[in-house]
């Protein structure tokens, strides 16, 4: 039978279980594995009679059920989520001892912290291949309200973040070097004339490492990747605005011939010159932190700015609590840097900097314990980079 869901009617498989133990999330996951992702079964409901009505021919009475179903599904949500929201919590270490009611709340009931609902965020994308935003999860958040956003959420069928790898081939990773010290480099000089400092902190340094920065304008990662030895130059992947990649990469409906051209070019400009990879603001952290870390067993240093924007006021914003979790999946070095002076010349609408108007300032090398917390690993870094 069928539900309606945000892009349409969508499958519903109603399960008579064996017995009172048996796990409806489990069988549904063991018949998930052998389908394709357009195929997978994301609702269900439990027929609690041993049997479906049948007619004389024994034929199981589809309209009967279908309407008993949906009659149950308009007062509460039985499309199974519930049940697996359950599994998924106490997998996460929370709400173990109890049963979840649709009132339960996120951070005051169940103790989730900010990077407590980072985590269920993320099970809850791949396990309902939906995307969520990070900003609705609040500590008031009740269960209800994430079963209502799992129904609402966007399916995965819509254009997926861009994870290009095509840069890093031969020759275009030769041609990629070429054109960043024919083009970038001389460019970033006249127009910044940046003044370098710490670069002796780089010295003696086992690669790959993972550099974090404050984020000012559009022109950092090239002032960063000059600031740089050679050899990390030649081996960093930046990590970008995965919103922002994937409107250049794939333009919405509507969107006139030549924006999308313009989107179009930007989008594999930056991937040439700056062998960037997505990093979302607002859901799927799993797969940008999987390609971060497939980058680095391939040799490759990252960049990241963790406060996720670009700043409004000259200070610097909050360190998302992501980057503190994604180094500590890494289990890296990190180098932390700052950049002075493009505030100033942004307010005054300069383009040209004076000598010495700019500065890049390299920290030391910072390695985390395995148990540090992906709140102090972030908390520790913006005072590394405030304090350059």
């Amino acid at each position: 039978m069928e539900i309606d869901g945000p892009r349409g009617p969508e499958p519903l498989a109603v399960l008579i279980l064996r017995d009172d133990k048996a796990e409806a999330g489990a069988a549904i996951e063991r018949a998930n594995a052998s389908l394709a992702s357009h195929q997978q079964v994301r609702h269900w409901a439990i027929w609690q009679e041993p049997d479906f009505p049948l007619t004389s021919t024994q034929k199981v009475r589809k309209r009967l059920v279908a309407e008993q179903i949906k009659s149950g599904l308009a007062s509460r949500s039985t499309d199974g989520s519930f049940g697996a929201m359950e599994r998924i919590v106490a997998q996460l270490g929370a709400g173990a001892a109890q049963h979840l009611d649709p009132n339960t709340k996120l951070g005051t009931d169940l103790k989730l912290d900010s990077l407590g609902r980072v985590e269920l965020l993320s099970a809850l994308e791949d396990r309902y291949q939906v995307e969520l935003d990070e900003a609705v999860f609040s500590e008031a958040t009740t269960i209800s309200d994430v079963e209502k956003l799992i129904r609402e959420g966007t399916q995965s069928e819509s254009s997926e973040y861009p994870y290009p790898r095509w840069q890093q081939r031969w020759p275009i990773s030769w041609l990629r070097i070429a054109l960043l010290y024919l083009l970038v480099w001389p460019f970033t000089r006249f127009m910044a004339r940046p003044t370098m400092r710490g670069q002796n902190n780089m010295q003696n340094l086992s690669t790959p490492l993972v550099f974090i920065c404050n984020h000012i304008t559009m022109v950092d990662h090239a002032l960063v990747w000059q600031a740089l030895p050679g050899k990390i130059r030649r081996r960093l992947a930046i990590a970008m605005d995965g919103e922002l990649l994937r409107q250049w990469r794939h333009p919405p409906r509507g969107v006139k011939l030549f924006t999308r051209l313009l989107q179009l070019s930007e989008y594999f400009l930056v991937v040439l010159f700056f062998n960037v990879f997505s990093m979302p603001q607002k859901s799927g952290f799993r797969r940008s932190f999987a390609v971060a870390g497939e980058l680095m067993d391939r040799g490759y240093s990252i960049l990241i700015f963790p406060e996720g924007e670009r700043t409004k006021h000259g200070g610097m914003n909050p360190f998302r609590l992501g980057t503190g979790l994604l180094i500590s999946q890494l289990n890296t070095s990190v180098v932390p840097i700052r950049i002075d002076g493009l505030w100033e010349l942004r307010q005054a609408n300069r383009h040209l900097a004076k000598p010495g108007e700019v500065l890049v300032t390299i920290g030391k090398e910072t390695r985390y314990p395995r148990e540090s917390t992906a709140e102090a690993i972030a908390e520790d870094l913006e005072k590394q980079v405030q304090a350059l």
